[in-house]
């Protein structure tokens, strides 16, 4: 029973491990741009009329996710309503896996304490085999591996809900400026509303 618990705990730590690099490699390095300093080029080539010179700012920037807003709103070959799209898209992509890092979290800590009670359990439940023929050992051994379960479940919870809190952030910063430069050069103001946390689908 303590490996099997052993195992899932370090299973949920994995888990956690693979959703916060791949959550993190999007919002944390793919996605963002200096939003301020890319608006400042854009502006300035579409003041000089250098159309070109803007729909290249917009190329380079990619895959940035304003950049990709950008080149949606001066794309002539944009459909009506493709900002909009692009938009509840990236507001999608911001959230996803968000709420499956929180519950991971949740399952660890959980876990890490159901594993102290199983070793209690274990340790009142009687016979120890050879392992109570030295006195103190059965309650040594219960006791390590409590203290292994917790500490599991507590570290993994911790460094989940940390990067948790770490990703709703940069998810909300993108999310702000990607409607930030829609309407920039849109001028629209019927723009998806932001959204004050970025916790879409599961």
């Amino acid at each position: 029973m303590s490996l099997l618990f052993t195992a899932v705990q370090l299973g949920l730590a994995v888990a956690v491990c693979v959703l916060v690099v791949g959550r993190a490699r999007v919002l944390l390095y793919r996605a963002p741009l200096g939003t301020r300093e890319f608006l400042a080029a854009l502006r300035a080539a579409l003041a000089d009329g250098d159309r070109e010179r803007a729909d290249e700012l917009a190329e380079a920037g990619r895959p940035a996710w304003v950049a990709e807003i950008a080149r949606a709103a001066l794309s002539a070959d944009s459909e009506p309503g493709a900002v909009d799209e692009l938009l509840a898209e990236q507001h999608y992509e911001a959230g996803k896996g968000l709420v499956a890092l929180r519950g991971l979290a949740s399952v660890s800590s959980a876990l890490g304490f159901l594993g102290a009670i199983a070793q209690l359990i274990w340790l009142l439940g009687g016979d120890h085999g050879l392992l109570g023929l030295a006195a103190g050992r059965a309650e040594s051994l219960a006791a390590g591996r409590a203290l292994l379960a917790i500490a599991l479940g507590v570290t993994v919870s911790g460094v989940a809900f940390v990067a948790l809190g770490v990703l709703r952030r940069a998810a909300r910063e993108l999310i702000q400026d990607t409607r930030r430069v829609a309407l920039e050069l849109t001028g629209a103001d019927d723009l998806m509303p932001p959204v004050a946390s970025p916790d879409p689908p599961r």
